[in-house]
């Protein structure tokens, strides 16, 4: 390399010399940067540009969230969040009952709540053909279920909806004939990830564990007072776009026990989309109108009135049955005059 310096630059003076090297110099750099520039530069970009190609809903993704039935998303919620009814047997501790010494403490607790909501499953479904249920706020699928009745006896399947892990992984062990999803439902017309709270309590039961609440709804802070905090993240989807998913519009019974979350659920429900002939709704008001002592909240009630349906029944727990009005249901729920045929009273039952 030296004998080919010399031979270059041998007999010429030392300014010479300097602007040679400096005019060899800055071709070589150039030929270095046309190297870079038609090289891995290129190869770079024609990366981006494939992975562009491939991905042609980042475009869509600019103008804003996802819409409910947007038909990439429906088909990425059913691969990836639903899992097919079980055609395995039941595994339920009901049936361990006198075998599994828990078995008796899980079941002794039945709420008068979920008393009176299988009390109306079966007077408004026995004796009719199986239909489709949507269980938001499933738990494990078995403790204080109101839609375990109608598949078990009646044939029904449906959807089954719980965004707690730890009662999701309960859920998907119990052999339930129905969709599952471990989500939550969306309170935005478009999916997005949130914080689910739950309660831990040494020595409290089921009823206890298995409440959970999404960061945001106004139950959170009493929520929070009651044992000690435990946070986990979870992905929340509109109620239509997991419908769309399993390839359903119309709805037979929809039970939602959602924590306070029921009103932005039901505020962005596509009612002209999905045909829906019951709602069980747990719900304590917040508004001007709601009576402390009854717990009856007359606004949500008319909202339901002003969507064509009638209140077949309230539960002082905070439990509202609407029927659709043109329904077959609706005929067998209701007199002529429009009175509710539910044939039990409050007073004397025990629920």
């Amino acid at each position: 390399m030296r004998k080919k310096v010399l031979e270059i630059f041998g007999d010429t003076s030392h300014k010479k010399q300097a602007m040679m090297f400096t005019v060899i110099l800055g071709k070589v750099c150039t030929l270095l940067c046309l190297s870079f520039w038609t090289g891995d530069y290129h190869v770079m970009i024609r990366s981006q540009s494939k992975i562009l190609d491939n991905f042609p809903f980042i475009t869509s993704r600019l103008i804003g969230p996802l819409e409910t039935s947007d038909p990439i998303l429906v088909h990425y919620v059913k691969k990836t969040f639903l899992v097919s009814p079980s055609n395995l047997p039941y595994n339920l501790v009901e049936e361990r009952e006198g075998q599994d010494p828990t078995a008796h403490k899980y079941l002794k607790y039945k709420c008068c709540s979920w008393t009176f909501q299988k009390l109306v499953l079966k007077q408004l479904f026995d004796g009719k053909p199986p239909g489709f249920f949507v269980e938001a706020g499933a738990l494990d699928g078995e403790y204080l279920s109101n839609t375990l009745y109608l598949e078990r006896a009646l044939g029904w399947t449906g959807l089954l909806v719980e965004p707690s892990k730890d009662m999701f992984t309960l859920l998907s062990h119990k052999g339930r004939k129905a969709w599952t999803a471990h989500v939550c439902l969306a309170t935005h017309p478009y999916p997005y990830q949130t914080t689910l709270l739950k309660v831990s309590k040494v020595g409290a039961g089921m009823n206890f564990h298995g409440i959970s609440t999404l960061i945001g709804t106004k139950d959170v802070d009493h929520r929070m007072e009651s044992g000690l905090p435990v946070f986990e993240p979870v992905q929340c989807l509109p109620l239509m776009t997991l419908l769309l998913a399993v390839g359903v519009t119309k709805v037979d019974f929809i039970s939602l026990d959602v924590e306070d979350a029921e009103g932005g659920v039901l505020e962005h429900f596509p009612w002209d989309e999905i045909e829906v002939d019951l709602w069980i709704i747990e719900h304590r008001g917040s508004n001007e109108h709601w009576d402390q002592a009854t717990v009856f909240d007359k606004d949500f009630v008319e909202r339901f009135a002003s969507r064509g349906y009638s209140l077949f029944h309230f539960h002082w727990t905070g439990d509202y049955v609407f029927i659709r009005n043109a329904t077959e249901l609706y005929k067998s729920g209701f007199t002529e005059l429009g009175k509710s045929k539910f044939n039990v009273t409050m007073k004397g039952l025990n629920y």
